[in-house]
């Protein structure tokens, strides 16, 4: 795509440093962290509750310090293993031990997504004080290890764990299944679509305020519809193939997926 479209060359040599978009970074993080998944199960179902608020503890602090250094430009060489290596491993365990704490954290819903709200507010002004004083756009602190990211997602995590159970309707439920399905397609497919409308528009005709939603809308839905004609083909060759080497393996797929079907129609009627 980038070779033939967007007419970029890309040195594979930075591959395992640099994605070919910058979009890919979450399976360069996510990869890592299921690889090691295992060992870190075992690890966390032994953990008592003072050791769970020690990480959460020592997981913050690291996460500001290394912050901290990096505005300053400065690196940190010998870091602490767990804790100060990964940002991102640490969001992954954070969500673990939020669901084992639920119903010890003394904060109501609605105070979590106000203190949330503080911090998304504080994030933006910063961004913006800085944007105007550097005259270009300023994202750093933005990044996922700024302490205050950090606490907005706890926060906004907790908030949904403390709310009530929604019932949905059979129509709600098709189309959650329907995004769900095809949602790694989306992710994957969605940056050629903004590409095309970044070369083809003017993108930056219409104010922020209008176009990020709209523009938002538009490719979601269009990348939602290349991702089911994507899928319903990788699905049609997939079953070519598996008919041939294992056809009664198909067989069986075939009748749960009536069943499901089945199923459906009675929760719709």
């Amino acid at each position: 795509w980038n070779i033939f479209y967007m007419k970029e060359g890309y040195n594979f040599r930075l591959i395992f440093d640099e994605p070919v978009k910058k979009h890919l970074w979450f399976l360069y993080a996510i990869l890592g962290m299921y690889l090691t998944l295992p060992f870190f199960q075992c690890m966390l179902k032994n953990m008592s509750r003072k050791l769970m608020e020690y990480f959460v503890v020592l997981w913050f602090f690291f996460l500001t310090f290394n912050y901290v250094l990096a505005l300053f430009r400065m690196d940190f060489t010998y870091e602490v293993p767990l804790v100060g290596t990964s940002c991102y491993l640490g969001y992954f365990i954070m969500g673990y031990i939020l669901r084992q704490f639920q119903g010890r954290i003394p904060l109501k819903g609605y105070q979590c997504i106000l203190y949330s709200g503080i911090a998304f507010c504080t994030i933006i002004g910063i961004t913006y004080c800085y944007s105007c004083q550097d005259r270009e756009h300023v994202e750093v602190f933005f990044q996922y290890r700024n302490v205050l990211l950090a606490m907005a997602s706890v926060l906004i995590f907790t908030a949904v764990m403390q709310s009530p159970s929604k019932e949905f309707s059979a129509r709600e439920k098709s189309i959650i299944r329907l995004v769900s399905k095809h949602s790694f397609t989306i992710y994957l497919a969605h940056i050629a679509l903004l590409d095309v409308l970044k070369t083809q528009l003017p993108i930056t005709s219409l104010t922020a305020w209008v176009g990020i939603p709209l523009y938002t809308c538009g490719i979601f839905l269009a990348t939602l519809v290349v991702s089911i004609g994507l899928d319903g083909l990788l699905d049609f060759f997939s079953g070519l193939i598996e008919r041939r080497l294992h056809p009664e393996t198909l067989e069986i797929r075939e009748e749960k997926r009536t069943q499901q079907d089945a199923s459906e129609t009675h929760e719709k009627k």
